[in-house]
């Protein structure tokens, strides 16, 4: 009897060894229903992978949809082409993982590290980036419309021709980003550093930049038309050639601050102090000026009686 017990045990080991390697319990009901994570599941939708060892994993072309990759390390990951779309990646660690192509639409990346990966022709619409760390990223030409970047590290970008359309750029660090020719309509930039960026040649009309820091930055030849820069600190910024048509300066910073050739009708410059502001041949007409100073400033405007 002993003898017999002995081999049914044995039998039954040897029938789960191979159940587990032909994937039965990895690929089966047990899995898909959600149950430990199991880093060693092949790639599927939905899949369970938070907090994997992932390191330099070939996934080209992998439909993860849906899948919980949250903490997961996948520096120097290869993703190319692969499907995102929804996937939770909070957390998780992609420096140097190749994205180019990758569809990362509604994808949640709360705090993701992605400095050095390459997000060549990757599309973000709808994801969520807040707190992450892009500093140094090419962007340029990429798809984020309605994205969320509140909160993230985006220094020194380069986001020209970039789709950020109805983004949410709320306390985002932007210094030193290039966002030439950037499609930006319905922005929100509240509280948002942006010293030193380039932003020219940009339609960003009805957007909130109040109380964002644009100090040293280039918004020449944009459309600023009813953009609100109440308490904005525009100290060194340059905005010549823009249209600024009812715009919102209440209680703005200035100082060495461009405004040549620009149009300002009907704009609020109240509560100002306009020190050393270049406003030559800039139009004025119907501007509100109450309570603002102009110390040291090139009025050669025309349209107003502040106008010399």
């Amino acid at each position: 009897m002993g003898s017999f017990l002995r081999g049914t045990v044995c039998l039954g080991l040897l029938v789960v060894a191979m159940l587990l390697t032909n994937g039965y319990f990895l690929h089966g009901a047990w899995a898909a229903s959600g149950g430990l994570t199991n880093c060693y599941v092949s790639a599927q939708p939905g899949i369970d992978w938070h907090e994997c060892e992932m390191a330099g994993k070939y996934l080209v072309g992998a439909n993860l949809a849906g899948s919980n990759l949250a903490y997961a390390d996948l520096k120097g990951a290869d993703l190319r082409g692969s499907d995102l779309r929804g996937v939770n990646l909070s957390g998780s660690d992609l420096q140097g993982a190749n994205l180019s192509g990758a569809d990362l639409s509604n994808a949640k990346l709360y705090g993701t590290d992605l400095q050095g990966a390459n997000l060549h022709g990757a599309t973000f619409y709808g994801s969520s980036l807040s707190g992450a760390n892009l500093e140094g990223q090419d962007m340029s030409h990429l798809v984020m419309a309605f994205a969320d970047f509140s909160y993230a590290d985006v220094k020194y970008c380069n986001l020209s021709k970039a789709d950020l359309s109805g983004a949410n750029m709320n306390y985002v660090d932007l210094t030193g980003s290039n966002l030439t020719d950037a499609k930006m309509a319905n922005v929100n930039f509240f509280d948002a550093n942006m010293g030193g960026t380039n932003v020219d040649y940009v339609d960003i009309s009805g957007t909130n930049f109040f109380n964002a820091n644009l100090t040293q930055s280039n918004l020449s030849h944009d459309n600023l038309s009813a953009d609100n820069l109440s308490y904005a600190d525009l100290v060194g910024s340059n905005l010549s050639h823009s249209t600024l048509v009812d715009a919102n300066f209440n209680f703005a910073k200035f100082g060495s601050t461009k405004f040549e050739k620009s149009d300002l009708t009907n704009a609020i410059l109240t509560n100002d102090v306009l020190f050393n502001v270049d406003l030559k041949d800039a139009n004025l007409k119907n501007v509100d000026l109450e309570n603002s100073q102009f110390p040291e400033t090139i009025r050669t405007c025309i349209n107003n009686s502040v106008c010399m």
